[in-house]
């Protein structure tokens, strides 16, 4: 998401019913659709509606997931270095991905992350 606040609808339309009001700034979601200047995405929980494409972003970000605290790697290694831990809920930079880590930027701190605790991924996708 591009903007502070972004209505989620129902349909392709400003006279479709909202859904949600996301205030996050840079949460990712993924779009599966498109109608015009609207896209149809999905979000973290599951969640499917309607975003006008001007309050989407280009910019590949993500989201820490689990049940707890997500160690960030000096490397791309289970036995590397941990430089910091993240909480789930987290939003940050996706910079690039294999088939089992992620290199993230949190802003605060940058390392390697297994892919299984980011969302904001397609199944099978690789980032350069």
């Amino acid at each position: 998401l591009s903007a502070d606040v972004v209505n989620m609808r129902t349909g392709p339309g400003e006279q479709h019913p909202v859904l949600w009001v996301y205030r996050r700034n840079g949460l990712p979601v993924k779009v599966v659709g498109e109608f015009y200047q609207w896209r149809k995405v999905l979000d973290h929980e599951g969640d499917v509606g309607w975003i006008k494409s001007n309050l989407l972003s280009n910019r590949r970000k993500l989201l820490v997931v689990g049940q707890s605290l997500v160690d960030i790697k000096r490397n791309a290694a289970i036995e590397a270095r941990v430089v910091a831990q993240a909480e789930p809920g987290v939003i940050g930079d996706l910079e690039t991905c294999d088939t089992a880590w992620c290199l993230i930027d949190l802003g605060t701190a940058e390392g390697w992350i297994p892919r299984d605790h980011v969302w904001g991924l397609l199944e099978g996708e690789k980032l350069d």
